[in-house]
C-alpha cells in the first residue's frame, strides 16, 4: 500500500458517506471502496493498520539482526525486554511501597500542622531581630560609638545610592 485518497461529494459530505482510493505498488496499483459510510474513519484505520505494520516489519529486522550478531560475535543474550524508551523530557513514574506513602502523607499533615508556627512566630521573630539591629547601628552611628563586632549576628545589608558614599 503506497497511499491513500479520500473523495467526497456534497452529498456524501451530508450524509456521511465518500470514496477510498488505495494505491498500491502492484500491477493492480489501485483499490477502490464507493460509498464508504463514515470514510475518514476507515481511512484513519487503514493508516493506522499501515503503521503498525511497519513497525512490526521494522521490530523484527532489528531483532534478527540483533540475533545475527550475537550468533556471529558469540555474545549471550542479556536481555529479551526490548528497551522501552520515554520521550525526552519525561521521567520514569517513582512507584512508592505502601509504608513511603504512609510517610510522604505523615510529612504533608506535620508540615500543615507546623507550618503556621514558622510563619507566625520565627518570621516575625527574625523581623524583630533586624529591626533591633538596625536601631542600634543607627544609635551607634550617631553617637560615634561602633557597635560591637558580633552584633547584629551575620551582619547587616548596606544598599549603596548612586554617588552616596558610605563611611
Amino acid at each position: 500500500m503506497q497511499d491513500t485518497t479520500l473523495r467526497t461529494d456534497f452529498w456524501g459530505s451530508l450524509i456521511g458517506y465518500g470514496n477510498l482510493k488505495i494505491k498500491t505498488a502492484s500491477a493492480a496499483s489501485q483499490i477502490v471502496f464507493d460509498h464508504v459510510p463514515n470514510p475518514e474513519s476507515v481511512q484513519a484505520l487503514i493508516s493506522e493498520q499501515r503503521r503498525r505494520l511497519l513497525a512490526e516489519k521494522l521490530a523484527e529486522q532489528r531483532e534478527g539482526l540483533r540475533m545475527q550478531l550475537v550468533k556471529d560475535l558469540r555474545l549471550s543474550l542479556l536481555s529479551q525486554v526490548p528497551d522501552q524508551t520515554l520521550p525526552p523530557g519525561l521521567k520514569p513514574p517513582i512507584v512508592l511501597s505502601w509504608w513511603q506513602k504512609w510517610l510522604a502523607t505523615l510529612a504533608k499533615a506535620l508540615h500543615f500542622v507546623f507550618f503556621p508556627f514558622e510563619f507566625l512566630f520565627l518570621r516575625p521573630l527574625s523581623w524583630v531581630m533586624r529591626i533591633f539591629a538596625q536601631r542600634r547601628l543607627s544609635r551607634a552611628t550617631r553617637t560615634g560609638t561602633s557597635a560591637p563586632a558580633s552584633w547584629p549576628p551575620g551582619g547587616l545589608r548596606q544598599t549603596r545610592r548612586c554617588g552616596a558614599s558610605t563611611g
